[in-house]
């Protein structure tokens, strides 16, 4: 059983104005029986050290794994009214090691193109349009630390939107928590 259980925010997400005299790393825990649904970071992402970056863990026993949906959005924010977005970002996905696990630029290139599009209504994320240049994964990870970097193609550069949504199944997505037995009183129900 497996369930997002921290987010951890560096980099762009962190440094802005209002992110500066928190403590790195921010770190967001749920505890059981709750279950962290989404988190996101709007950034303006630059080139070299000045992409933006969000890290997550995923927790669970060895074995487990859980569904994310993991997005870099820049091209679709024009439709709230932003200016300056990042018009073609690039998202990798990489373990804590630093070996990449997937990377997208262009979502709806992705050969579980309609999946990833279920899951946008599914998680309650806003609709990206189909053959855009946003980018997203939808992925299935095992217990461990991960980081979302989002870069622009070609060195581009401009504003984005890092999302990362818990979409396994709820069983998956929480711990099984024992069950007490019913309490009885000897008695109790009888007429």
């Amino acid at each position: 059983m497996k369930k997002l259980i921290a987010v951890l925010l560096f980099g762009a997400c962190a440094a802005m104005p209002w992110a500066q005299d928190l403590p790195l790393p921010i770190v967001v825990s749920v505890a059981p029986p709750a279950t962290l649904a989404n988190v996101s970071c709007r950034a303006s992402v630059g080139t070299g050290t000045g992409v933006a970056i969000a890290g997550f863990v995923v927790t669970g026993q060895p074995g487990s794994f859980a569904t994310v949906l993991v997005r870099a959005v820049g091209p679709a924010l024009a439709q709230f009214g932003l200016t300056g977005v990042l018009s073609q970002p690039v998202l990798t996905l990489l373990d804590t090691s630093g070996g990449q696990v997937a990377s997208n630029t262009g979502w709806g290139a992705n050969p579980n193109a309609a999946d990833v599009m279920a899951a946008f209504a599914s998680a309650g994320a806003f609709p990206l349009a189909p053959g855009g240049a946003d980018s997203a994964l939808l992925i299935t990870l095992a217990p461990g630390s991960y980081t979302a970097v989002v870069s622009g193609l070609h060195g581009g550069t401009g504003i984005a939107l890092i999302e990362v949504y818990n979409v396994s199944p709820p069983a998956m997505a929480q711990p099984a928590l024992p069950v007490p037995p019913p309490m009885t009183t000897p008695g109790a129900g009888t007429g």
